[in-house]
């Protein structure tokens, strides 16, 4: 994390917020909620010693403050949901918010997918996971795991932690191209994908390796994040961040240059980024 980028876009932010409710109020408090694609913010100020709320923020400051979240970022807890910037006489100070619930009055399930898929964390809340579980599609076996606390969660912890607790690469590349080399599969009619992505927001790469069987089926997939993190899921079990698709998959050849870019390629070029991921053979 750039510490000093961190505190000038809290200037900016500081800045921004009096200026846009006028320079002679006393207090200025705005309250920022970030959550995947969902974005909400309140201002509240004091004028003669009554609070007042309102006023439109700047395009620039909505800029710095998706900023701020993304600099923010850590493997380990991920990044603020909610952030409390107050300015009083010159004097500004702040509070981030990694675990509460934000306040949203429409369903923020969908978006916590994005959330965590653009910033995975280590340490996920309670709430989220449950969260999450309402969403969740039953009919796959799940790859139970010794995972400490409530035995009654074990289940679910492995479905959304994932065997691939660490997100990292568990095989060195060299030696997963080496193992994979003249792969092919058990099963006639497989077909193999790479999908490149670009998140609309962030601008990022986020490339997928898909192996699909005869009828159209995600058998397994592979999915580099753009923090480097890596995740997977097959049939007997889904990743933290990556599950199959329920649906067939139209393999359609893509070239548009800000959509996602489709090529087929061979087994074993499948299967070695397979390995590289899991490690597993």
């Amino acid at each position: 994390m750039d510490v000093v980028k961190q505190q000038e876009l809290i200037r900016i932010i500081s800045e921004g917020l009096v200026e846009a409710i006028g320079a002679t109020r006393a207090e200025v408090v705005g309250v920022f909620t970030l959550l995947g694609d969902l974005a909400f913010h309140t201002i509240s100020y004091q004028v003669d010693g009554q609070w007042c709320s309102g006023s439109k923020l700047p395009e620039a400051i909505c800029e710095a403050i998706a900023e701020l979240k993304r600099e923010m970022y850590t493997a380990d807890s991920g990044t603020w949901l909610s952030m409390q910037i107050s300015v009083l006489d010159g004097d500004v100070s702040t509070i981030f918010e990694y675990d509460e619930i934000p306040q949203f009055v429409e369903s923020i399930t969908s978006h916590l997918g994005i959330e965590l898929r653009r910033y995975p964390r280590a340490r996920v809340p309670q709430w989220m996971l449950e969260e999450l579980d309402e969403s969740w599609s039953p009919g796959r076996n799940v790859d139970v795991r010794d995972e400490p606390g409530d035995p009654q969660s074990y289940s679910f912890l492995s479905r959304i932690q994932g065997p691939s607790s660490g997100y990292l690469p568990k095989m060195p590349r060299e030696e997963a191209v080496a193992s994979a080399r003249g792969y092919r599969p058990e099963e006639d009619g497989y077909i193999y994908l790479r999908i490149s992505h670009e998140y609309v927001s962030e601008r990022d790469g986020l490339q997928s390796f898909l192996e699909i069987d005869g009828e159209g089926y995600e058998v397994r997939k592979v999915c580099y994040f753009p923090n480097g993190r890596a995740d997977w899921a097959s049939l007997a079990s889904d990743g933290a961040y990556v599950q199959l698709s329920e649906e067939p998959v139209v393999n359609e050849s893509q070239s548009v240059e800000s959509g996602p870019q489709c090529i087929e390629i061979l087994p074993e070029e499948f299967q070695a980024e397979w390995l590289h991921v899991t490690g597993l053979h």
